[in-house]
């Protein structure tokens, strides 16, 4: 990371800002809510087999300002990157598959910040995927890299 490219109350503010559009869960407390319940059009990832999903907030998966997830589940370990349609907003992340959510996340978020730009970490967290619907593989646009977003972010751990 260039030291100098972002302060440290910066990258503070960033990454309270990222939270609770990922829903994340008090650090403290680790786990997923006991109440949460799995409604019929949430992924529960832990009964996917192994492989390459795509997830979005929505079922049109061009939908600008959107969420959408692309994610590789083995076996239930996550590995994956969020985008919003249409915008430079990124984040990669990894942990293990609980339900509707990734626990013990690591995330990676993007910034851009000219003249440079980097990744900020955040560690082991809880990520609520309940408001995403699993989509058609086929259907993630083609502007989106796939293989090479995946390969990014899996690089980052």
């Amino acid at each position: 990371m260039n030291a100098g490219a972002l302060s440290l109350e910066e990258m503070a503010q960033i990454l309270e800002a990222t939270k609770p559009e990922w829903q994340t869960l008090d650090a403290a407390d680790n786990s997923p809510p006991e109440n949460s319940n799995n409604a019929d059009n949430t992924v529960n990832l832990n009964a996917l087999p192994d492989g390459t999903y795509f997830l979005g907030t929505t079922s049109n998966p061009k939908q600008g300002g959107e969420f959408y997830i692309v994610l590789a589940k083995n076996p239930n370990q996550i590995e994956g990157f969020r985008y919003r349609y249409q915008t430079d907003r990124s984040e990669c992340f990894t942990g293990t598959a609980n339900g509707n959510f990734v626990s013990g996340a690591n995330v990676a978020t993007y910034v851009i910040d000219p003249p440079t730009s980097d990744w900020i970490f955040q560690e082991n967290t809880t990520l609520d995927l309940s408001n995403y619907q699993k989509l058609p593989f086929d259907q993630i646009p083609s502007s989106i890299e796939v293989q090479e977003n995946l390969s990014e972010c899996m690089a980052l751990w």
